[in-house]
């Protein structure tokens, strides 16, 4: 009896240990899976895709303890719905705005020349004056455009919040872009590539009878004009809906 007792015991502790070994690995697993969807959730948030959380959960992280609001928060939400414009964050600014740096290297460029000719008619003044000139717009086009990048524009509406999603669900599929989020506050789509853009992400914020509506390039700094494109496309299909 005791040896069968000792026989029964060493197979239960087997079998735990068997188990503890199997519920490991597959911990393991799961966790390596959620750092490696969290890693590409956080990194197409923070490069270009910024209010790609719930997004992310739900198209890619479906699977995953990945919070529904660990890249856009609710006060976020809030601030770009009293401010109109997006807040900033540190990646975004290493991510785009050091595109800024061109046109300030030749507007520093075309400052000095302008300095050392400044009285001087003769071809090396004319010349610094068409790189500061040069310097100068394309300075305040790009700061211009990389602005507009933040912003958001409001549009005022008849129609209350619930009614106002399902007409921008109804625009965006006519317009046959991705719709990547879809919730009772704000929605995410994506434009295809075009001639002038590698693609858009156009973010629409509900906000009572109102909606604020942004496109901004995915996959480069700026664009010429995509994004008011966008813009007269959506509320285009949107008044007809």
């Amino acid at each position: 009896m005791i040896n069968h007792c000792r026989h029964l015991g060493k197979r239960n502790l087997k079998s735990i240990s068997r188990e503890e070994t199997v519920d490991k690995e597959i911990g393991e697993s799961e966790t390596a899976h959620n750092k490696t969807c969290y890693s590409k959730c956080y990194l197409r948030s923070t490069f270009g895709f910024v209010e790609q959380d719930a997004a992310s959960k739900s198209h890619h992280c479906a699977n995953t303890n990945v919070g529904g609001n660990a890249f856009m928060t609710t006060e976020e939400v809030n601030f770009i719905r009293q401010t109109g414009r997006r807040p900033f964050r540190f990646m975004e600014i290493v991510d785009s705005y050091f595109f800024i740096l061109f046109p300030l290297v030749i507007f520093l460029i075309g400052s000095t020349l302008l300095l050392n000719t400044f009285g001087h008619a003769d071809k090396e003044a004319f010349s610094s004056i068409i790189i500061f000139i040069v310097g100068l717009v394309s300075l305040y086009w790009t700061t211009k455009r990389l602005w507009d990048n933040q912003r958001f524009k409001r549009i005022r509406t008849s129609k209350n919040t619930e009614d106002n999603i399902q007409k921008i669900k109804e625009a965006i599929n006519k317009l046959d872009w991705e719709l990547y989020l879809d919730n009772k506050e704000r929605v995410i789509a994506f434009t295809k590539t075009t001639w002038f853009s590698w693609g858009e992400q156009v973010t629409i914020i509900a906000d009572g009878k109102d909606i604020l509506i942004n496109s901004r390039p995915t996959k480069q700094p700026i664009t010429i004009y995509e994004d008011e494109r966008n813009l007269k496309r959506f509320l285009h299909e949107f008044n007809l809906s």
